[in-house]
């Protein structure tokens, strides 16, 4: 065999961010509700900038994260849109 014939692994699968996917919709379905993060995490205010910045992938846009003694919250709070602002 040589070095060129070697197969691609499959990629492995996030099964986390289906679960984020479910939770984030949750969220949306409940707007201005803050929520634990359901994940245990070693550095809560570097997932808490992940969350805001949209850094992963469930959580986009309209989501606010806080940490309050260790503890990630999150919520979904959509903006109105700028032209409907009087």
């Amino acid at each position: 065999m040589s070095a060129f014939d070697i197969q691609l692994p499959a990629p492995q699968t996030r099964a986390r961010e289906r679960a984020n996917r479910q939770f984030a919709a949750e969220l949306r379905r409940r707007p201005g509700r803050w929520a634990v993060y359901p994940w245990p995490t070693r550095h809560p205010h570097s997932t808490k900038h992940r969350l805001r910045n949209g850094m992963s992938a469930a959580f986009g846009p309209g989501f606010e994260a806080e940490v309050r003694e260790g503890v990630v919250y999150i919520r979904y709070n959509p903006v109105a849109p700028a032209d409907l602002i009087a």
